[in-house]
């Protein structure tokens, strides 16, 4: 299964296809051994919800939408497969090797395209996808960093900071900013976790160049962005903030949000039980009634306790929220790890930069399956520390 998991993550470098093909291997071995599998966790009672509440709502009011219902329904449930692979510090040194690698080269890659087409695009995907691996590199670069300098090898320990400090300016370069915000909030807990192996002087150090980094990447994206721009106007009080400006710094999502208000008031006013209670199904841009032009029929990014309570509704939303509780509760334990043991927080990670970035976003993502099953694995490693 060890093996198995590496091609899944290869795969999310190089081919949806192939990962996809991969997950639905794991799907049907995990439904042979459910009851095996199984347990009781907050993590498995908030995904088996999701999924419930994904299936239910789309085949009672979006069954056009049942196929893509089933993907991201069953393809989450692979992260009970993850009690067969066995966790070892060197199983999760060989997982951040692939990531180093393999995102580096997804960034190499997005970056010629972008000289090319003026685009950051990946191996697949979109500027969101690059955005995501960007996030994900520097996380890993700076863990690495750490790890070395309290090893005493400070060559090796710059190499990987400022690896760590170009991918993060990359991120804000290629202007996705969920990502920014879930990069700023896993690099403050990525801190919180060293703190005790590192001089609190090499931190304020971390986060005042870290800092710099964004900061000289978002002067750059304020000349080029609309978005930055307006936002940068308004914090410099050239502007004010009136729902005009909002919406072009949040990219229509405050109109979007309050149209899924009126969604809910429906739902509420009319007494559409079974909506509230399981929502309208995967991709109900439909419901929410847009202006003329405006065509969103499948999903809309607002703020994710409305739009996933419109899509999957409040059983639907309690099993997300019961992933961040998960991710949450185990934060604290980190701060346990030797140095040595750093090298699971990637692996945590993955799923920690979804959560954050998927805020504003969308809970589901193509590869919400490995970002829960790499999740569980570093779970399983620290509730197995003696």
């Amino acid at each position: 299964m060890n093996a198995l998991f590496y091609l899944l993550l290869v795969a999310s470098f190089l081919s949806l296809t192939l990962f996809e093909l991969l997950c639905s291997l794991l799907f049907l071995y995990t439904i042979f051994n459910f009851k095996r599998l199984i347990d009781n966790s907050t993590l498995s009672v908030g995904v088996i919800t999701y999924s419930l509440s994904t299936l239910l709502g789309t085949a009672l009011f979006n069954t056009q939408m049942f196929f893509k219902a089933l993907e991201q329904a069953l393809l989450p449930l692979i992260f009970m497969s993850g009690k067969r692979i066995e966790v070892s510090l060197s199983f999760f040194s060989i997982t951040n090797t692939i990531i180093m690698l393999l995102g580096s080269l997804s960034l190499v890659v997005a970056t010629f395209r972008y000289i090319s087409i003026g685009e950051f695009k990946p191996i697949w995907g979109g500027p969101f996808e690059a955005g995501f691996i960007s996030s994900l590199l520097s996380i890993t670069f700076l863990t690495y960093s750490f790890v070395h300098l309290k090893n005493k090898n400070p060559g090796v320990s710059l190499a990987f900071f400022l690896a760590g400090i170009l991918c993060s300016a990359m991120t804000v370069l290629i202007s996705k900013r969920a990502l920014v915000l879930a990069l700023f909030a896993c690099f403050l807990l990525l801190l919180f976790m060293v703190r005790k192996h590192i001089n609190p002087k090499l931190v304020l150090v971390s986060s005042a160049l870290l800092l710099l980094s964004t900061a000289a990447g978002f002067m750059y994206m304020k000349e080029r962005d609309d978005r930055f721009k307006n936002f940068y106007q308004v914090i410099t009080l050239q502007k004010d903030l009136d729902m005009q400006t909002l919406d072009t710094i949040l990219s229509n999502r405050a109109y979007l949000f309050s149209k899924g208000l009126e969604v809910v008031k429906e739902d509420f006013h009319e007494g559409n039980i079974v909506n509230i209670l399981v929502g309208h199904g995967v991709r109900p841009g439909f419901k929410l009634n847009l202006k003329e032009g405006d065509h969103r029929e499948g999903s809309y990014e607002s703020v994710f306790l409305l739009s996933e309570f419109i899509e999957r509704g409040a059983i639907g939303l309690l099993g997300i929220l019961l992933v961040y509780v998960s991710f949450f509760r185990i934060l604290p334990r980190l701060s346990t790890l030797e140095i040595r043991e750093l090298v699971i927080l990637p692996s945590l990670f993955l799923l920690g930069i979804h959560l954050f970035s998927s805020i504003f976003t969308y809970f589901w993502d193509a590869l919400l399956p490995l970002h829960i099953l790499a999740y569980t694995l570093a779970h399983r490693y620290i509730q197995g520390r003696k």
